[in-house]
């Protein structure tokens, strides 16, 4: 399916509204692509029937009709105003609107203070009837003791023992001054007494590393690339630049000796000039002194041009799950094995378009051959994802 701004290049080619550069990339698509011709076609089919349509033209009185349609529409007069409501003043307005407040107001006061009193009535009436349920203490009649008499003849007698006060009956007995042996006289613990926990130490983030293409040669930026680069698994780069047509072919040709597959919808970008785009370049089979040395011979291409095309590189780290939408796979299949792989390792390159227009992950291609050729990464190896964009 051509993208909207191939769309756009037809139908203004349709119309004669395109300059000369725009009319030949028109006539090398339309040459190149069925479906652009076709499109062309219908294009030119409905801007013939447009022009086919018949105009319709007004008579010359058709202003002074609707004039005359605007004159018979009177309006309609306004009601007249209450006579009563002429002759009271506005003093007497306020004054029935602030006693409708106030009665208002002193109701609404009235039943909030009645339910109020209602809650405190029913809450008072629970109480009691709570208190009247409760049993109360039974007392304990004073025990009988029975004396027997030492001769046969006389008769028993029955005598009260008197009870003992309910403090005297809990148990009196006095406290051993002695402790066991086994109880502990340490002091109970207190949050004072606690120990101290250990500190976590919480280690400093990750900056992302900030380098200029153009220092790139200087042995103390190289390492501080290089260190950047093997610390880290999957690896992100921001080149920023000028004009990122010229940047990503100049990348392309940076990538010598590798296998790099450009997405359709970025060649055609790429071919069209198209403005404001981003490319993304991903590759997973390269050792950080491999893209050292790309980034090298980047670096060597701008000094020999007096137009600088690169600005700074962002180097930070990259997480898997962002890969998703960019490859339409899983972020589980960059965990593969690292040992040895039964057929040889293929170091490919793959070139997408983000920005104005995105490449589709599901009918790319050249994602489906990336996706499909994959090996497992080699031993030493780091992932990355280099983008180009342009500066601010």
């Amino acid at each position: 399916m051509l993208s909207k701004r191939l769309q756009e290049l037809l139908s203004a080619s349709v119309d004669g509204e395109l300059t000369s550069r725009e009319r030949e990339s028109v006539d090398d698509l339309l040459r190149k692509s069925n479906e652009a011709r076709q499109l062309f076609d219908q294009l030119k089919r409905d801007a013939q029937k447009l022009r086919s349509v018949r105009k319709v033209r007004l008579s010359s009185d058709y202003p002074s009709i609707i004039l005359k349609h605007v004159a018979d529409k009177r309006p309609t007069p306004a009601r007249s105003q209450n006579p009563i409501a002429r002759w009271m003043p506005v003093w007497a307005n306020m004054v029935a609107a602030a006693a409708v407040i106030l009665a208002v107001c002193g109701a609404t006061t009235l039943v909030v203070v009645w339910n109020e009193q209602q809650k405190k009535a029913e809450l008072a009436q629970k109480d009691k009837g709570l208190y009247e349920k409760a049993a109360t203490p039974q007392l304990i009649e004073n025990p009988v003791v029975v004396k027997i008499p030492k001769n046969a003849d006389d008769t028993p007698q029955v005598e009260k023992v008197p009870s003992m006060p309910v403090e005297l009956a809990m148990d009196t007995r006095p406290k051993s001054p002695i402790k066991p042996e086994n109880q502990s006289t340490a002091p109970a613990a207190s949050p004072s007494n606690l120990p101290t926990p250990p500190l976590t130490k919480v280690g400093a983030p990750k900056l992302p590393s900030i380098l200029a293409i153009k220092d790139l040669d200087q042995p103390a930026v190289r390492e501080k690339l290089i260190e950047s680069l093997k610390n880290e698994t999957l690896v992100q780069i921001d080149l920023f630049c000028k004009d990122p047509i010229r940047a990503a072919e100049k990348m392309q040709a940076a990538f010598k000796g590798q296998k790099v597959l450009v997405d359709g919808v970025a060649q055609e970008c790429l071919k069209l000039k198209v403005a404001k785009m981003q490319f993304l370049c991903y590759t997973e089979n390269l050792t950080a002194d491999e893209i050292d040395r790309i980034l090298q011979l980047l670096a060597a291409e701008e000094r020999k041009t007096d137009a600088k095309q690169f600005d700074k590189a962002v180097v930070k780290p990259l997480v898997a799950a962002q890969l998703k939408p960019i490859l339409g796979v899983e972020p589980k299949w960059l965990q593969g094995r690292s040992g040895a792989s039964v057929r040889p390792y293929e170091n490919i390159v793959l070139v997408l378009a983000t920005g104005k227009v995105v490449s589709n992950p599901t009918t790319s291609k050249e994602v489906k051959q990336f996706v499909e050729t994959r090996r497992d990464r080699k031993p030493g190896t780091v992932a990355v994802l280099i983008s180009i964009r342009e500066s601010d």
